[in-house]
């Protein structure tokens, strides 16, 4: 350890320090909520969209009957349902094929050739379905504004928990990164990690003002990718430094140029 040791440059103006959410905080945040928002539509569009299917099917449809053509192969089965395609003539005589999914106890009873009442919209023949006893009880529920709603609603309460728990971790940063102390760290050990796409590192250190006979401490450093790692990891090793909380020492975290949620504006 050197006596003339410096911290980053940023870090060296008076405190409170100057302290901005990162352009990685915005990022997540927006590319998260643009995830749950859309997944949360697509859920409601497609629910939309079959219930004016059904509605006008029930007004207008007509019902014949059609025969299988076609059933979803063994290796690509589901669990619940099933898709057949099939074939039928329009009062007409307009020859149609479409295809729909049944419930797979529906489905077992069914192989090419199979005869299944098929309901259609003589406005649009291409507008069909196939009906089957209990078809309600155990296929449009899953479809509804009940099953789909809920998943809905679910994805945004996640969305809206994700971004306060966000807002904690960056005000816990900026609480750190504001009134910490700069103090020169040791760095002992780095290690490695990725998993499902994440990658992280784990860093033991000492401070300059711990002794030997004390445990090293242990944070982490994550970044979206392992090149984003490899620069904050570098970052640290260039000019080790820790930032020290002044109302508990034990808490204390490795500062990299461009952290996590909080960013550090540089002096002017």
């Amino acid at each position: 350890m050197t006596d003339h040791w410096l911290p980053p440059p940023e870090l060296r103006q008076p405190r409170p320090r100057k302290v901005v959410r990162s352009r990685r905080f915005f990022r997540e945040q927006a590319i998260f909520v643009a995830l749950c928002v859309g997944v949360a539509a697509a859920l409601l569009g497609t629910t939309t969209y079959t219930k004016l299917r059904e509605q006008a099917l029930s007004l207008r449809g007509v019902t014949v009957e059609g025969r299988v053509i076609g059933q979803t192969e063994q290796s690509a089965r589901r669990t619940n349902f099933e898709s057949i395609s099939y074939e039928f003539i329009t009062l007409t005589g307009e020859a149609v094929s479409s295809w729909d999914n049944v419930a797979r106890s529906y489905f077992d009873q069914l192989s090419r050739g199979s005869r299944v009442s098929i309901v259609y919209d003589p406005l649009d023949p291409s507008l069909s379905s196939v009906r089957y006893p209990r078809m309600e009880e155990t296929f449009f529920p899953h479809r509804s504004f009940r099953f789909s709603g809920g998943i809905a609603a679910g994805l945004l309460a996640l969305c809206v928990f994700s971004i306060l728990l966000s807002h904690r971790l960056y005000l816990k940063e900026k609480q750190l990164l504001e009134q910490g102390a700069a103090v020169q760290a040791n760095i002992i050990n780095i290690r490695w990690h990725s998993f499902l796409g994440q990658t992280w590192a784990t860093i033991k250190y000492r401070l300059r003002e711990d002794g030997a006979q004390q445990l090293p401490r242990e944070g982490s450093i994550s970044a979206p990718s392992a090149e984003a790692l490899d620069k904050a990891v570098q970052s640290i090793l260039s000019n080790p430094t820790a930032l020290i909380d002044s109302t508990d020492r034990k808490r204390c975290i490795l500062y990299p140029t461009e952290f996590d949620k909080a960013t550090v504006l540089p002096s002017t």
